[in-house]
């Protein structure tokens, strides 16, 4: 499968503060591409930098659909349900969900599990999640990032079976 984006040891910084210190990652046309980490590691940063709301200061970022379609000021929640209805309405190539479970009851996260899972049948996705759960149930590839660079990459299946991965940099297992 073709890559839909590719980052190349990007950098980012927040004021003064060195936050992605190299990160590298792939999304793949077709796939469900989950960045992981603990709580502060990088990963809504990297998800900024990828939309342009934060500059790289080094490092190459390849995006091939447009995505400055806006929301609106939205809440959280109406934001991801928004964006999971233009996956739908749009036909995107490649659709960025950044924490769809965060805040939310399990049976809502039941039923996001569920609506992005058919999404991705249509389109290529970009998931930035906290919750391992969630993560395992949609994804099909990982990236995970520690200390603002990425420490590990693979097959989801590889991260579900990986005791030792998922102890040292998710906190879990």
């Amino acid at each position: 499968m073709s890559n839909i984006l590719t980052l190349e040891r990007v950098e980012t910084f927040i004021s003064q503060y060195h936050i992605l210190l190299g990160i590298n990652f792939e999304a793949k046309a077709g796939e469900v591409s989950v960045l992981l980490e603990r709580d502060g590691a990088g990963k809504t940063t990297t998800l900024r930098t990828i939309m342009g709301l934060t500059l790289a200061s080094i490092g190459t970022i390849q995006l091939f659909p447009d995505l400055k379609k806006q929301g609106g000021n939205l809440s959280g929640g109406k934001m991801q349900m928004l964006a999971m209805a233009r996956a739908f309405v749009n036909d995107s190539k490649l659709l960025l969900i950044d924490e769809p479970s965060k805040g939310l009851a399990s049976i809502v996260i039941e039923k996001v599990i569920e609506d992005i899972t058919k999404m991705k049948k249509h389109t290529s996705i970009v998931l930035v999640e906290q919750n391992f759960m969630v993560a395992s149930k949609i994804g099909d590839i990982f990236t995970l990032i520690d200390d603002g660079r990425t420490v590990q990459s693979g097959k989801m299946q590889g991260l579900i079976e990986g005791e030792q991965l998922k102890r040292k940099y998710l906190g879990i297992g």
